[in-house]
C-alpha cells in the first residue's frame, strides 16, 4: 500500500496570480493594462512576465515603424514589397513571442522569450520593480 500524507490541515503552496501575467501578452495596450493590474498584485513570477511581454510589444512596435519607414524609401524607387516583407516578418516574430509567452504564463511557467528574453529582464528591470 502506499503510504498517502492527506493532512487537511497542509498548506499547499500558493499559485501566482496570472492575471497580469497573462494580460500583458496581449499586445501593446494589454501590456499598459496588465502594468495596471500588476501594481496591485506585485509579485515575480509577474515582474517577469511583464520584463518579457515589455520586450515583445517593443520589438513589434519598433519593427513596425522600421517597416513603414523602409516601405516609404523603398517605394520611391518603386521596390515596395521589402517594407511589407519586413513588415510580415516582424508581425510573425511578434506572434510567436506573444504565443509563447503567453502559454508560459498560463502554464506557470518562468520561461525566457527566445533570443532576447534575457536581455529583457537586465534591460527592463528599472521599468518593472
Amino acid at each position: 500500500m502506499e503510504n498517502q500524507s492527506s493532512n487537511p490541515h497542509e498548506v499547499q503552496p500558493k499559485k501566482p496570480d496570472t492575471t497580469a501575467s497573462i494580460v500583458a501578452y496581449l499586445g501593446p495596450f494589454g501590456w499598459i493594462i496588465a502594468y495596471v493590474l500588476y501594481s496591485s498584485n506585485k509579485n515575480e513570477f509577474n515582474t517577469f512576465h511583464l520584463r518579457q511581454a515589455l520586450g515583445a510589444s517593443l520589438i513589434a512596435v519598433f519593427g513596425y515603424i522600421a517597416a513603414i519607414i523602409i516601405d516609404i524609401v523603398f517605394s520611391t524607387v518603386h521596390i515596395w514589397f521589402i517594407g511589407s516583407l519586413i513588415y510580415y516578418a516582424v508581425y510573425i516574430i511578434a506572434a510567436i513571442f506573444y504565443i509563447m509567452g503567453l502559454i508560459n504564463a498560463a502554464n506557470g511557467a518562468k520561461k525566457y522569450l527566445p533570443i532576447l528574453g534575457e536581455k529583457f529582464e537586465t534591460m527592463f528591470a528599472g521599468i518593472v520593480k
